[in-house]
């Protein structure tokens, strides 16, 4: 089928939702929806749209309102099967993917695109086992290289203004002091098992390498200040069980955490499947998808 109609509902549950403490207990949970239209006018070539959409039902730490909905960042997508390498088996693949600035936090980052190359492997083990790679590099361009905010409101600035300093920007417009994400590297590999037809398990352990612009020190800063670009990690690791209904139809469950590779005191790695230093955190998630796919056309 040339078109194909994607969408999925899932529901997130953190692991501080269940710290037997009540004055440590942090409870999350968020429900999420997405929809990705695509088409094929090649066997090899996928074009599609995706959005998203999430809300937190309990008390959120980081959002403006409670309950707030919040739209994700849309992309549009180009994804190309190059073909299988010869001797090794190995298929891969291409994709350019563009970010366009939907979300609140994009907006108040000043993020006017966002532009990511993927290249991605697949090797099969036998009958029931699998390999799979996907390696990423995303260049963001942003208006300017930290978030800003509008100081002619009448409430007071939630930043000190230096005038004349780096965060005073042209008009009304501040800088609130932590610079954007210019660029990073994204990899993720994982093996998947198939015991029997139509279920999947999947293990999974990613890494993101992110880079700010780089920090320029002038007659203001401290003398402390230290300038050029910073480099901010974080390790993903999930844990999922799936099942295909049907064709239509799969539904999904497992466990993520996504934190730093390393310890607070950066003296040892995290474990990369579950977060024991910091529960209420919610550093680890549960979830459960129902994934709809829909043809269109003939």
């Amino acid at each position: 089928m040339p078109f194909t109609l994607g969408f999925r509902l899932e529901s997130t549950v953190g692991q501080g939702t269940f710290v037997a403490d009540e004055n440590a207990r942090n409870a999350l949970v968020v429900w999420g929806a997405s929809i990705a239209p695509g088409y094929r006018p090649t066997d090899e070539l996928t074009l599609s749209l995706y959005a998203k959409v999430t809300q937190e039902v309990t008390d959120s730490d980081v959002d403006t309102q409670r309950q707030q909905l919040q739209l994700l960042d849309a992309n549009l997508r180009a994804d190309y099967a190059l073909g299988t390498i010869p001797v090794a088996e190995i298929k891969t693949g291409v994709g350019l993917w563009l970010y366009l600035p939907t979300s609140d936090v994009s907006q108040f980052e000043t993020l006017m695109l966002g532009a990511a190359l993927r290249l991605t492997l697949t090797r099969k083990l036998g009958e029931h086992f699998a390999l799979d790679f996907i390696g990423t590099f995303r260049k963001n361009f942003h208006e300017y290289e930290s978030p800003v905010l509008d100081a002619s409101s009448s409430a007071p600035s939630p930043v000190f203004i230096r005038r004349g300093g780096a965060e005073d920007l042209p008009g009304t417009l501040v800088a609130v002091g932590a610079n954007n994400v210019s660029h990073y590297f994204y990899n993720i590999g994982w093996v998947s098992w198939m015991p029997i037809e139509h279920l999947t398990v999947i293990l999974a352990y990613g890494m993101t390498n992110s880079f700010t612009y780089a920090t320029q020190r002038d007659s203001l800063s401290s003398m402390y200040a230290v300038g050029g670009a910073g480099q901010r990690d974080s390790a993903v690791g999930v844990i999922e069980v799936a099942y295909e209904l049907d064709k239509r139809f799969g539904l999904g469950m497992g466990i993520t955490t996504l934190a730093a590779p390393k310890s607070e005191d950066s003296q040892s790695f995290r474990f990369p499947f579950y977060d024991f230093e910091g529960t209420a955190r919610n550093f680890t998630l549960f979830f459960i998808d129902l994934t709809i796919s829909e043809p269109l056309g003939g």
